[in-house]
């Protein structure tokens, strides 16, 4: 489903990528991408997603080459994003937040339907009750899920979630995990950074593990967090 080849992505002396890999297969489950600070996870996200274009290698998309397509066109491909900080429109009602991105299908969808769709997912993450409520009024974690459920507006078959769980409620946490299971199970597919090990050793079927911007361990959960380099990566030699 998406393959990123030997992608390297630098800042000036920077070397955030350094010829990267990874192949995650529409069969598997949810992928965790775990590291330290700096490892370069959110820099692959921004790469995948059109944010950054890599200074060498490929990313493809259901075999199709997008590493070199604008942010909007790679959306209506069929992959969403979520960031570290929640970008909501502050001074919109949390059901204004939802339609902005249904603006996108008004070719083939009428307002009402948006709406519809809109409610729907507001009730799926549990948000409908605040639907009028102005998105800058809502908690930290309540703009996470608003987020979450916003980009599910854009019917997305990868979603790439970036720190979903940092700062959020424990209750509202496992809302989350709820959610992106259910959503795998419909076959929508997750790759998900996190900081929260507990909450992706939970959550996800198989990790890579970043470090100053190399692949020192991809796998199983269990197999990945007894590898020596990555004990080394987290708490140093």
């Amino acid at each position: 489903m998406l393959e990123v080849r030997e992608v390297s992505k630098h800042f000036g002396g920077l070397m955030a990528l350094r010829k990267l890999s990874l192949h995650l297969e529409r069969a598997e489950g949810v992928w965790g991408l775990i590291g330290p600070n700096g490892s370069g996870k959110t820099t692959l996200l921004n790469v995948i997603c059109g944010l950054y274009r890599p200074d060498q290698g490929t990313v493809l998309f259901q075999g199709r080459r997008i590493d070199q397509l604008s942010p909007h066109q790679i959306a209506r491909l069929g992959i969403g994003r979520t960031f570290q900080v929640a970008k909501v429109f502050r001074r919109l009602t949390v059901l204004e937040n939802m339609l902005v991105p249904g603006f996108t299908n008004r070719e083939t969808e009428s307002p009402r339907q948006l709406r519809e769709q809109a409610l729907e997912l507001l009730d799926f993450m549990q948000l409908s009750n605040l639907k009028d409520e102005q998105a800058g009024n809502l908690s930290g974690g309540q703009q996470k899920l608003l987020d979450f459920a916003r980009v599910l507006m854009l019917k997305p078959k990868l979603l790439l979630l970036d720190e979903p769980f940092a700062g959020v409620h424990p209750l509202l946490k496992e809302r989350m995990i709820n959610r992106i299971t259910l959503l795998h199970q419909q076959g929508i597919r997750f790759l998900v950074v996190s900081h929260d090990l507990p909450s992706v050793l939970e959550l996800c079927s198989h990790l890579v593990v970043l470090s100053s911007g190399e692949k020192i361990a991809e796998g199983e959960p269990e197999m990945v967090r007894k590898e020596e380099r990555v004990v080394e990566a987290y708490l140093g030699v």
